[in-house]
């Protein structure tokens, strides 16, 4: 947080540095044993590959998903720069090619955006948006949110689904502006689909199943934040499209940025454990690539969540724009103001994870999940 907050360039920069110096030699040790024992596991489980195994465990087709992940990257290539570049100089004070990876987290804190994001509406927007739809926050059985400020407290946002439903953790430090809202509505989608899962399903469907169905909830309501609607009408800004841009510009990076991560793994966790001290130079050049930045080396065991979790939100993403093209399209721009939408949405809820999404999205609407549709949300086809 400290690094986001930091309006010196350098100072950022010394602080990632001294991040990652830290990496690499207590933390990087550390990762390669979990990582080799996974792999060590993989292979007494009767499985080829950690890869083999995750993609039978998901159902998810890890080539298909990879060809379709690439396409978006490649078609997005010619646009990130004219996209990137005026949001980078209006945030930031620079260019695409003076941006280094130090940047990033002030670029996505938007400090520039403070006011229309004030500290005082966090909790109550969110509480307001789930009154539009039916929900009251304040007395629904089992969540608990919190949002106060405590020195130790964990910086990073999350939701604990202790028992789903009647016991669900909504926990966030706020650090100030926009980053505090994405991250409370993030979590606020994942904690109001666990606090609406059926009681009767079995623990594997409540609390397990595929992880793109949580994901793409919590997106559902990070998106809000970006929405011109509900900005007006629950903060009061007429967005006159700069935040918009922003928001546009952030997303682009976070998807090139996930898809490079995904074909990096591919490779990671489709090698034998002698490769790789190689496939540190391999991370560096796909995440360079992608984002357009130095990236560093020394991140590249540490920058792998297990089980392909990758994949959930890549996955997420696209169906969550197909979500949000359902309510939009059956209840309107302020679907989020709409009981009946609500209803829909604890419909889908009720199911926890029993379904894929891809079931899911056939049963919503009779589509199929495509990761190219993102490219028509941002504008870009």
């Amino acid at each position: 947080m400290t690094q986001a907050n930091e309006p010196d360039p350098e100072r950022r920069a010394e602080i990632d540095d001294a991040r990652l110096a830290l990496t690499e030699q207590e933390l990087n040790p550390l990762y390669r044993e979990t990582l080799e024992r996974q792999h060590e596991l993989t292979h007494e489980l009767g499985y080829p590959s950690y890869r083999d195994m995750w993609a039978a465990l998901q159902g998810v087709d890890f080539d298909a998903l990879h060809r379709q992940t690439e396409a978006f990257r490649a078609a997005t290539e010619a646009s990130y720069g004219p996209v990137l570049e005026p949001q980078l100089q209006r945030t930031l004070g620079i260019g695409l090619d003076q941006l280094r990876r130090s940047d990033l987290p002030r670029f996505f804190r938007a400090a520039d955006a403070d006011e229309s994001f004030p500290a005082d509406r966090l909790t109550q927007s969110f509480i307001e948006t789930a009154r539009g739809l039916g929900i009251d926050v304040a007395a629904q059985p089992g969540v608990i949110l919190d949002t106060e400020r405590r020195p130790k407290k964990s910086p990073r946002a999350f939701c604990a689904p202790v028992r789903a439903p009647g016991e669900v953790y909504l926990v966030i430090a706020p650090v100030g502006g926009r980053d505090d809202f994405a991250a409370l509505f993030h979590e606020g989608g994942h904690t109001e689909h666990f606090a609406n899962v059926d009681p009767a399903l079995p623990f594997e469907f409540r609390l397990l199943g595929d992880n793109a169905i949580t994901e793409a909830y919590a997106f559902l309501f990070q998106h809000l934040i970006e929405d011109p609607e509900w900005l007006r009408r629950r903060l009061g800004v007429d967005d006159d499209g700069a935040l918009a841009a922003y928001a546009r510009a952030n997303r682009l990076i976070y998807l090139r940025r996930y898809t490079a991560k995904f074909a990096y793994e591919l490779e990671l966790h489709g090698t034998d454990n002698g490769g790789l001290d190689a496939l540190a130079g391999r991370y560096a050049e796909l995440l360079s690539v992608a984002v357009r930045v130095r990236w560093p080396r020394q991140t590249f065991l540490a920058d792998v969540d297990p089980g392909f979790y990758c994949t959930a939100y890549l996955r997420a993403w696209a169906l969550e724009t197909h979500l949000r093209g359902h309510l939009r399209e059956r209840f309107g721009p302020t679907w989020f103001e709409d009981p009946e939408a609500g209803d829909t949405l604890r419909a889908l809820w009720h199911d926890g994870q029993r379904l894929t999404p891809e079931e899911m999205l056939g049963q919503l609407n009779g589509q199929r999940l495509d990761f190219s549709v993102l490219r028509g949300e941002l504008g870009l086809d």
